[in-house]
């Protein structure tokens, strides 16, 4: 079942979010999950349902995939007048439940309320093949003016 997920969620999804984060591999631990784990909570408690937006599956009450949207406001531009965009983010399916469908349908839930919000415009970073086509299969394309510093 797809939910938006709420304040009673935090725990449940600070968890996952070391979790996924551990999947990925690709990060450099400068610290502990414990202290990620409680970052994270942090961050869902001042955020969630604010300008994060996470829409969760659930099996046998527990939480097995993750898609959200944070909810970015940037000045107006001639091509998004709003100045809002809604960036895709914490993209996760539990090992055990992958390719059956679930993030086509989570990523369906979090363009439907960006469309719904007025939100027209939509990114997000993936170096996932697999991912990467999904995401396109929704119109997403490669932006080659995107750049990024370490600081």
């Amino acid at each position: 079942m797809i939910r938006q997920a709420n304040r009673q969620d935090i725990e449940k999804l600070s968890i996952l979010r070391v979790e996924h984060q551990k999947a990925e591999g690709k990060e450099d631990y400068h610290c502990d999950d414990r202290e990620l784990q409680n970052k994270a909570e942090a961050y869902f408690s001042k955020h969630l349902n604010k300008d994060y937006f996470c829409f969760v599956e659930e099996n046998n009450n527990r939480i097995i995939a993750t898609c959200a949207v944070q909810v970015i406001e940037y000045l107006p531009l001639y091509t998004n007048l709003s100045g809002r965009i809604g960036y895709i983010s914490n993209v996760y399916t539990k090992g055990e439940h992958r390719n059956k469908g679930i993030q086509r349908e989570l990523m369906k839930k979090c363009i439907s309320f960006m469309k719904d919000q007025d939100i027209t415009v939509a990114e997000l970073g993936s170096s996932n093949p697999i991912a990467r086509k999904l995401y396109r299969d929704f119109g997403f394309f490669e932006n080659k003016n995107a750049m990024k510093a370490k600081l």
